[in-house]
């Protein structure tokens, strides 16, 4: 009975807290100001319908596949899964980018309404995160939707199911340019670890964007030809991955573990982490730039900071350890040396305000908080 009875509070206080969500929500004044016209129920039926038109096509081509000998009937029913559900699932989110509104505080700021804003008794921080906060509701619930379905292509791969959901959010969450850059990239990668590079370099790129593009998406026209283009890419190096499989060699290396201090670490989970961090960082530039933080918000660019050291550190010293056989005092030294070198250019990166548009009716504040040596040097010499 007691069980039962501590149950019955959870869900109560789960329920409460969901009411408390949904008040707060409906009280956002940008919510209730720009998306007064978003017919949220309306787009819910329509994913809804071209979720299970997507489940029927599926159905019928795996139909088509189980007549072609094995192992290609397994592969192309993967294959049909995987493509009919990025296709149906990017393409909704365009619809919702299309609905959705694109005004942005670089707009308020060229017509002169960013200083009501900047009365209003809340911090910057809470208004980027209001102003964005439905359209990634509407991402995440439009994420988890499709989740089942890449779950299901996986299986068919021979992958683990539980790689659908962060390569899920990473199509329906992140930046257009970011996704889109991802997907075919994802199933380009081969049996070498140091093809993980790149995709570093392109996650942490996105974050380094001036203050303009970091407030504004791209235009429809812009967004839906990268689409296609990052489509057919994919397309293409799904082919490849088939040719591999077929030739025994080893296939999907952006799904399998690889070193990461002692245990393993998937590149598909690290590249969310490194995302989120990069979102991190987007959320407190733009904030940044709206008004100077004080108290503990001014340093939370140590958050982002630290989760993508320990990201890049720990695969660093997995594949030096247990790849190359280094010591563990070897490694040390290494990581070390990376550490402090890889915080220098983070730092240049993320709070140089020459990336940042410098729109009236103010100029972009800058960090305020003490330089290190390092950062200094790698300032001096970029400029």
């Amino acid at each position: 009975m007691l069980m039962v009875a501590s149950v019955v509070e959870q869900s109560k206080s789960s329920v409460a807290a969901g009411m408390e969500w949904l008040r707060r929500l409906s009280e956002n004044l940008f919510y209730n100001h720009e998306w007064k016209n978003f017919d949220a129920r309306g787009f819910a039926h329509a994913a809804l319908k071209r979720l299970v038109s997507a489940a029927f096509v599926c159905l019928a081509l795996c139909a088509l596949f189980a007549l072609l000998p094995s192992p290609l009937d397994v592969l192309w029913t993967g294959i049909n899964t995987l493509v009919v559900t990025v296709v149906v699932h990017l393409w909704l989110r365009w619809q919702l980018d299309r609905q959705s509104p694109q005004r942005s505080f670089t707009d308020e700021a060229q017509q002169g309404a960013l200083e009501f804003l900047r009365l209003l008794p809340v911090n910057a921080h809470y208004l980027v995160l209001a102003r964005k906060l439905p359209s990634w509701l509407l991402r995440v619930w439009l994420a988890g939707l499709f989740m089942p379905m890449y779950a299901l292509a996986f299986v068919f791969f021979g992958l683990p199911a539980e790689a659908a959901v962060p390569f899920a959010l990473l199509l329906g969450i992140a930046d257009w340019l970011l996704a889109t850059a991802l997907l075919p990239f994802v199933f380009l990668m081969g049996n070498s670890p140091s093809l993980l590079v790149p995709i570093f370099l392109l996650v942490l790129a996105a974050s380094a964007q001036g203050v303009n593009r970091l407030d504004q998406s791209l235009p429809n026209a812009v967004s839906a030809f990268v689409l296609v283009l990052a489509l057919f890419g994919a397309f293409l190096a799904l082919m490849l991955q088939l040719v591999w499989v077929l030739d025994g060699q080893g296939a999907f290396a952006f799904f399998a573990p690889l070193p990461f201090y002692a245990t393993h670490l998937s590149p598909i989970w690290a590249t969310l982490w490194l995302a989120g961090a990069a979102g991190i960082v987007r959320i407190d530039r733009l904030a940044r730039w709206l008004e100077n933080p004080k108290g503990v918000r001014h340093f939370l660019f140590v958050l982002p900071l630290f989760l993508t050291l320990f990201i890049t550190q720990g695969f660093l010293w997995g594949h030096l350890q247990q790849v190359q056989s280094w010591s563990p005092q070897d490694c040390l030294a290494a990581c070390a040396a990376f550490s402090f070198a890889f915080s220098g250019i983070l730092h240049w990166l993320w709070f140089n305000w020459q990336w940042a548009e410098k729109t009236p009716p103010s100029k972009p504040p800058s960090l305020g908080f003490p330089k290190p040596l390092h950062g200094a040097l790698f300032r001096c010499l970029f400029r």
